[in-house]
Protein backbone atom coordinates (compact mmCIF):
# COMPACT_ATOMS: atom_id res chain seq x y z
CA UNK A 1 0.00 0.00 0.00
CA UNK A 2 1.47 3.43 -0.79
CA UNK A 3 2.17 5.94 1.79
CA UNK A 4 -0.88 8.26 2.50
CA UNK A 5 -0.88 11.96 2.89
CA UNK A 6 -3.75 12.50 5.55
CA UNK A 7 -5.90 15.66 6.23
CA UNK A 8 -5.57 18.09 8.89
CA UNK A 9 -8.45 16.89 11.20
CA UNK A 10 -7.47 13.93 13.27
CA UNK A 11 -8.80 11.15 15.44
CA UNK A 12 -8.67 13.03 19.12
CA UNK A 13 -9.38 9.95 21.30
CA UNK A 14 -11.07 6.19 21.28
CA UNK A 15 -12.56 4.36 23.66
CA UNK A 16 -12.91 0.54 23.69
CA UNK A 17 -14.70 -2.00 26.14
CA UNK A 18 -11.60 -4.22 27.57
CA UNK A 19 -11.79 -7.61 25.21
CA UNK A 20 -8.84 -10.06 25.95
CA UNK A 21 -7.94 -11.01 22.99
CA UNK A 22 -8.79 -8.32 20.47
CA UNK A 23 -6.14 -5.34 19.64
CA UNK A 24 -6.64 -2.14 18.21
CA UNK A 25 -4.35 -0.41 15.58
CA UNK A 26 -4.02 3.01 14.49
CA UNK A 27 -2.09 2.71 11.00
CA UNK A 28 -1.91 0.04 8.49
CA UNK A 29 1.51 -1.55 8.81
CA UNK A 30 1.44 -2.14 12.34
CA UNK A 31 -2.00 -4.11 11.11
CA UNK A 32 -0.53 -5.80 8.30
CA UNK A 33 2.49 -7.24 9.98
CA UNK A 34 0.73 -8.62 12.58
CA UNK A 35 -1.54 -10.65 10.86
CA UNK A 36 1.41 -11.14 8.15
CA UNK A 37 1.42 -15.12 9.16
CA UNK A 38 -2.45 -15.43 9.27
CA UNK A 39 -3.59 -18.23 6.90
CA UNK A 40 -6.61 -16.81 4.39
CA UNK A 41 -6.76 -14.24 2.05
CA UNK A 42 -5.04 -10.99 2.50
CA UNK A 43 -7.33 -8.39 0.43
CA UNK A 44 -6.63 -5.13 -0.34
CA UNK A 45 -9.94 -2.68 -1.77
CA UNK A 46 -9.15 0.73 -2.75
CA UNK A 47 -12.12 2.88 -4.81
CA UNK A 48 -9.24 5.02 -6.40
CA UNK A 49 -10.47 3.25 -10.15
CA UNK A 50 -14.16 4.19 -9.24
CA UNK A 51 -15.50 6.93 -11.02
CA UNK A 52 -15.68 10.48 -9.20
CA UNK A 53 -19.44 10.31 -8.10
CA UNK A 54 -20.59 7.23 -9.29
CA UNK A 55 -22.94 5.73 -7.67
CA UNK A 56 -23.57 2.18 -6.57
CA UNK A 57 -26.27 0.34 -5.16
CA UNK A 58 -25.57 -2.28 -1.75
CA UNK A 59 -24.46 -4.62 -1.60
CA UNK A 60 -21.79 -3.77 -2.99
CA UNK A 61 -19.37 -6.46 -3.26
CA UNK A 62 -15.66 -6.27 -4.02
CA UNK A 63 -12.98 -9.01 -3.31
CA UNK A 64 -15.38 -11.14 -1.35
CA UNK A 65 -16.12 -7.89 1.01
CA UNK A 66 -19.65 -6.73 0.59
CA UNK A 67 -20.74 -3.05 1.87
CA UNK A 68 -24.26 -2.45 2.82
CA UNK A 69 -26.16 0.71 3.50
CA UNK A 70 -28.43 2.40 1.24
CA UNK A 71 -26.97 4.22 -1.54
CA UNK A 72 -23.22 4.38 -2.34
CA UNK A 73 -21.54 8.04 -3.98
CA UNK A 74 -17.48 7.44 -4.32
CA UNK A 75 -16.12 10.98 -3.47
CA UNK A 76 -12.92 13.17 -3.39
CA UNK A 77 -11.48 14.37 -0.14
CA UNK A 78 -9.70 16.91 0.10
CA UNK A 79 -5.80 16.64 0.84
CA UNK A 80 -5.89 12.59 0.55
CA UNK A 81 -4.60 10.90 -2.33
CA UNK A 82 -7.38 8.23 -2.58
CA UNK A 83 -11.54 8.04 -2.88
CA UNK A 84 -14.12 7.22 -0.63
CA UNK A 85 -17.32 5.23 -0.39
CA UNK A 86 -19.81 7.88 0.74
CA UNK A 87 -22.84 6.06 2.68
CA UNK A 88 -24.69 8.83 1.21
CA UNK A 89 -27.79 10.29 2.92
CA UNK A 90 -28.81 7.09 4.48
CA UNK A 91 -31.58 6.09 7.21
CA UNK A 92 -28.95 2.72 7.68
CA UNK A 93 -25.06 2.81 9.22
CA UNK A 94 -22.61 1.28 6.97
CA UNK A 95 -21.96 -2.18 7.44
CA UNK A 96 -18.76 -3.97 6.68
CA UNK A 97 -19.87 -7.97 5.60
CA UNK A 98 -17.41 -10.62 5.31
CA UNK A 99 -18.96 -13.65 4.01
CA UNK A 100 -16.23 -16.39 4.95
CA UNK A 101 -14.91 -14.32 7.83
CA UNK A 102 -12.57 -11.82 8.40
CA UNK A 103 -9.55 -12.39 10.94
CA UNK A 104 -8.02 -8.57 10.64
CA UNK A 105 -9.41 -5.77 9.26
CA UNK A 106 -8.47 -2.18 8.87
CA UNK A 107 -9.94 0.75 6.94
CA UNK A 108 -9.80 4.85 6.99
CA UNK A 109 -12.67 5.78 8.27
CA UNK A 110 -15.01 9.55 8.00
CA UNK A 111 -18.08 11.18 8.19
CA UNK A 112 -19.73 13.72 5.77
CA UNK A 113 -22.57 14.78 7.77
CA UNK A 114 -23.50 18.09 6.52
CA UNK A 115 -24.18 20.43 5.32
CA UNK A 116 -24.97 21.52 8.75
CA UNK A 117 -23.28 18.93 10.65
CA UNK A 118 -22.06 19.50 14.08
CA UNK A 119 -18.40 20.41 15.11
CA UNK A 120 -17.66 17.16 16.97
CA UNK A 121 -19.41 13.98 16.85
CA UNK A 122 -19.16 10.45 18.52
CA UNK A 123 -19.24 7.65 16.12
CA UNK A 124 -19.15 3.65 16.90
CA UNK A 125 -17.46 0.45 15.22
CA UNK A 126 -19.20 -2.64 16.65
CA UNK A 127 -19.19 -6.29 15.48
CA UNK A 128 -21.27 -9.11 15.56
CA UNK A 129 -19.40 -10.49 18.50
CA UNK A 130 -20.92 -7.88 20.17
CA UNK A 131 -17.61 -5.51 20.54
CA UNK A 132 -18.29 -2.15 20.52
CA UNK A 133 -15.60 0.47 20.24
CA UNK A 134 -16.51 4.07 20.00
CA UNK A 135 -14.37 7.19 18.66
CA UNK A 136 -14.77 10.63 20.40
CA UNK A 137 -13.80 14.25 19.05
CA UNK A 138 -14.03 13.71 15.82
CA UNK A 139 -14.28 17.13 14.79
CA UNK A 140 -13.40 19.40 11.59
CA UNK A 141 -14.34 23.23 11.32
CA UNK A 142 -18.37 23.36 10.22
CA UNK A 143 -18.81 23.86 6.06
CA UNK A 144 -16.01 21.82 5.58
CA UNK A 145 -16.59 17.96 5.14
CA UNK A 146 -15.35 15.70 5.71
CA UNK A 147 -15.23 15.29 9.68
CA UNK A 148 -11.68 13.82 10.05
CA UNK A 149 -10.10 11.25 8.31
CA UNK A 150 -8.70 7.93 10.14
CA UNK A 151 -7.71 4.93 10.11
CA UNK A 152 -9.27 2.37 12.40
CA UNK A 153 -8.25 -1.72 12.46
CA UNK A 154 -8.43 -4.85 14.69
CA UNK A 155 -7.49 -7.90 15.27
CA UNK A 156 -10.62 -9.52 16.62
CA UNK A 157 -10.74 -11.76 19.43
CA UNK A 158 -13.02 -14.32 17.41
CA UNK A 159 -13.27 -14.13 13.25
CA UNK A 160 -15.90 -11.17 12.86
CA UNK A 161 -18.44 -11.13 9.80
CA UNK A 162 -20.41 -7.83 10.22
CA UNK A 163 -18.81 -4.71 11.32
CA UNK A 164 -21.21 -2.04 11.52
CA UNK A 165 -19.81 1.80 11.30
CA UNK A 166 -21.88 4.57 12.71
CA UNK A 167 -21.64 8.35 12.67
CA UNK A 168 -24.24 8.59 15.16
CA UNK A 169 -26.87 10.26 13.30
CA UNK A 170 -30.39 8.63 13.75
CA UNK A 171 -32.97 8.70 10.96
CA UNK A 172 -35.76 11.07 12.18
CA UNK A 173 -34.20 12.37 14.82
CA UNK A 174 -33.69 16.17 15.99
CA UNK A 175 -30.75 18.08 15.09
CA UNK A 176 -28.88 19.22 12.20
CA UNK A 177 -28.67 16.65 9.72
CA UNK A 178 -29.89 13.17 11.04
CA UNK A 179 -28.81 11.09 8.12
CA UNK A 180 -26.01 8.98 7.81
CA UNK A 181 -22.83 9.73 5.90
CA UNK A 182 -20.57 7.39 6.65
CA UNK A 183 -17.33 7.18 4.39
CA UNK A 184 -14.32 3.87 4.04
CA UNK A 185 -11.56 3.65 2.00
CA UNK A 186 -8.12 1.80 1.28
CA UNK A 187 -9.83 -1.40 3.15
CA UNK A 188 -7.26 -4.48 4.40
CA UNK A 189 -8.60 -7.52 5.74
CA UNK A 190 -7.20 -10.93 6.10
CA UNK A 191 -10.00 -13.39 5.26
CA UNK A 192 -11.20 -16.87 5.16
CA UNK A 193 -10.55 -18.59 1.91
CA UNK A 194 -14.29 -19.58 0.85
CA UNK A 195 -15.75 -23.18 1.85
CA UNK A 196 -15.79 -26.15 -0.07
CA UNK A 197 -16.81 -29.62 -0.26
CA UNK A 198 -16.43 -32.98 -1.01
CA UNK A 199 -18.79 -36.06 -1.85
CA UNK A 200 -19.40 -39.46 0.01
CA UNK A 201 -21.46 -41.99 -2.26
CA UNK A 202 -22.73 -45.27 0.16
CA UNK A 203 -25.06 -48.23 -0.94
CA UNK A 204 -28.91 -47.36 -1.53
CA UNK A 205 -28.34 -43.73 -4.01
CA UNK A 206 -27.35 -42.16 -0.54
CA UNK A 207 -24.42 -39.29 -0.53
CA UNK A 208 -22.94 -37.58 1.94
CA UNK A 209 -21.98 -34.24 1.29
CA UNK A 210 -18.98 -32.72 3.56
CA UNK A 211 -18.30 -28.87 3.66
CA UNK A 212 -15.22 -27.37 5.19
CA UNK A 213 -15.13 -24.22 6.33
CA UNK A 214 -15.08 -21.91 9.55
CA UNK A 215 -16.68 -22.13 12.66
CA UNK A 216 -19.36 -19.00 12.34
CA UNK A 217 -19.54 -19.28 8.60
CA UNK A 218 -23.09 -19.14 7.27
CA UNK A 219 -23.20 -21.65 3.99
CA UNK A 220 -25.61 -22.25 1.32
CA UNK A 221 -25.51 -26.11 -0.24
CA UNK A 222 -26.49 -25.48 -3.81
CA UNK A 223 -27.97 -28.89 -6.47
CA UNK A 224 -28.13 -28.28 -10.17
CA UNK A 225 -28.93 -31.08 -13.04
CA UNK A 226 -27.36 -28.41 -15.68
CA UNK A 227 -24.51 -26.12 -14.19
CA UNK A 228 -26.48 -23.43 -15.00
CA UNK A 229 -29.55 -23.34 -12.62
CA UNK A 230 -29.01 -23.80 -9.05
CA UNK A 231 -31.32 -24.43 -6.56
CA UNK A 232 -30.58 -24.30 -2.64
CA UNK A 233 -30.94 -27.12 -0.52
CA UNK A 234 -29.77 -26.10 2.48
CA UNK A 235 -28.56 -23.12 4.49
CA UNK A 236 -26.41 -23.74 7.54
CA UNK A 237 -24.37 -21.79 10.02
CA UNK A 238 -21.30 -23.47 11.23
CA UNK A 239 -20.29 -24.43 14.40
CA UNK A 240 -17.29 -26.06 13.29
CA UNK A 241 -14.99 -26.24 10.52
CA UNK A 242 -16.39 -29.22 9.02
CA UNK A 243 -20.02 -29.88 8.52
CA UNK A 244 -21.78 -33.00 6.88
CA UNK A 245 -24.77 -33.14 5.23
CA UNK A 246 -26.24 -36.37 5.06
CA UNK A 247 -28.66 -38.75 3.69
CA UNK A 248 -29.17 -37.28 -0.09
CA UNK A 249 -30.88 -39.84 -2.07
CA UNK A 250 -30.04 -40.20 -5.42
CA UNK A 251 -32.44 -42.55 -7.62
CA UNK A 252 -32.64 -40.81 -10.57
CA UNK A 253 -30.53 -41.39 -13.48
CA UNK A 254 -29.36 -37.50 -13.99
CA UNK A 255 -26.40 -36.24 -13.06
CA UNK A 256 -26.56 -33.85 -9.90
CA UNK A 257 -23.89 -31.40 -9.18
CA UNK A 258 -23.31 -29.37 -5.64
CA UNK A 259 -21.39 -26.41 -4.60
CA UNK A 260 -21.29 -24.89 -1.59
CA UNK A 261 -21.65 -20.44 -0.86
CA UNK A 262 -21.02 -18.15 2.04
CA UNK A 263 -23.83 -15.84 2.59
Amino acid sequence: MNSFLVAACLLVNMRQPVFSGTTIYTDYFGLEAASSGFPGDRVNVSFRDFPVNGIYWPPLTVSNIALLGRVFVVEPVSGVQFLYLNNYDSDVPLTIHFPTGAKAFGAFFSSWLGPTYPKTITMTATTDQGEVFTFDAFSCDPGKPPINVSWFGLLPEATIYNLTFSDGAIFGAAGPYPMHEEMIAEIFAVINKPPTLDLSAFPNNQVNVGVNGAAGQTVVLLTSTNLATWQPVVTNKLTSDRWVYSGIQTNSTTARFYRVTAN
